[in-house]
């Protein structure tokens, strides 16, 4: 598990990069918003189409564990500028099934990852 510190204004994620792991906040909060394709206002910026903040305790990206893969991330991953520092613990596919191998039912019933595990 790699531990990082994000600044606001901090883009963590772009929409459409490669999610090679699971996220997990563990203190201050992340915002995942999503920008419609090909759209801008008038101003020129991007036209924002979902968009939601993570506290604490909260997780994403728990996709990619999904199957053990690499999948396409479809927000943006970003520290609000109005907010603090934000602390992700990132826990990569290929650790979390090195987990697995190494200690089967591990993560039963701890809700995202029993679901992966029983997929």
């Amino acid at each position: 598990v790699r531990v990082t510190v994000y600044q606001p204004g901090d883009l963590v994620l772009e929409q459409g990069s490669n999610m090679e792991g699971m996220y997990l906040v563990q203190e201050g909060s992340i915002r995942l918003y999503r920008k419609t394709p090909n759209m801008e206002d008038k101003l020129g910026a991007p036209v924002i189409e979902y968009s939601k903040d993570l506290e604490e305790d909260s997780y994403f990206g728990d996709e990619a564990l999904e199957g053990g893969g690499t999948k396409c991330w479809e927000f943006c991953a970003e520290v609000p500028r109005d907010k603090d520092d934000c602390v992700l613990a990132f826990l990569h596919t290929s650790d979390f099934l090195r987990l697995l191998e190494k200690f089967p039912g591990c993560f039963n019933g701890i809700p995202p990852l029993d679901r992966t595990v029983k997929d």
